[in-house]
């Protein structure tokens, strides 16, 4: 007699980075990150079965100054992992922070029957003053978050028709171009909005490879002549099971 299956929910955020350094003008923080499934069970983003990635932006004392949710951007089976990014509003004074994230289903109730794990990630935040000049990965940091608000094409369409005979010429234009807007424009759109993901989250990792390169060449620039820099082995993220 087979043995029966266990069923389990575990969905990981897995940030790419350990600290992000900010300026002050900066309005958003760009955090690249990979999810990981391992569970037994596809993860999405949609649908009533869905998974949002929970941040929270704490303070040095504690307080939380902000969550913000975002949907899994595609779908992610069980052993796999995907690239993605979030965009988070950055702190508007200058201190430390940090980042807590997390993968949780929209309903425990309804989306999760199974057991679930929820992970928890930490990635340190420093804000600075302003006066110092923005580097090279900053700047691009800051392009990919405006490109991050935008990527997203909508895939509704709410008739906003008003005047005379106005129910009329909805339910008109609803029998000539539904077919089209679903099979056509709908699916356009869906598609159009799936690859930005995939080309920003590549720019993402781009953008990650070219500032630890930046880091380096100053810290080597910085090193005294007759000493070898001293070696820069980040530590992985902090993550904790809820």
């Amino acid at each position: 007699m087979p043995l029966p299956r266990i069923l389990r929910e575990r969905v990981e955020a897995v940030p790419r980075v350990t600290e992000r350094r900010l300026s002050e003008e900066q309005k958003n923080i760009l955090v690249p990150i990979r999810i990981e499934n391992r569970g037994t069970q596809p993860a999405t983003g949609t649908g009533p079965a869905r998974w949002h990635i929970v941040v929270d932006l704490i303070d040095s004392v504690g307080e939380v100054l902000s969550r913000t949710e975002t949907p899994l951007p595609q779908l992610v089976m069980p052993g796999r992992s995907v690239p993605a990014a979030l965009v988070v509003p950055a702190p508007r004074l200058p201190g430390q922070y940090r980042m807590v994230l997390r993968v949780v289903p929209v309903d425990g109730k309804v989306v999760a029957p199974f057991p679930y794990d929820v992970v928890e990630a930490t990635v340190a935040v420093s804000v600075g003053r302003t006066g110092m000049p923005a580097t090279v990965s900053q700047t691009v940091q800051d392009l990919l978050a405006d490109a991050h608000r935008l990527h997203r094409l909508p895939d509704d369409y709410q008739d906003v028709t008003t005047g005379w005979f106005a129910r009329a010429k909805r339910w008109l234009k609803r029998k000539i171009l539904n077919n089209f807007k679903i099979a056509y424009v709908d699916v356009l759109s869906r598609r159009q909005s799936a690859f930005n993901d995939r080309v920003l989250a590549v720019l993402t990792e781009l953008a990650e490879r070219c500032a630890a390169l930046e880091q380096a060449w100053e810290q080597q620039t910085r090193t005294p002549p007759g000493q070898s820099p001293a070696t820069n082995n980040p530590t992985p993220a902090k993550r904790t099971v809820v």
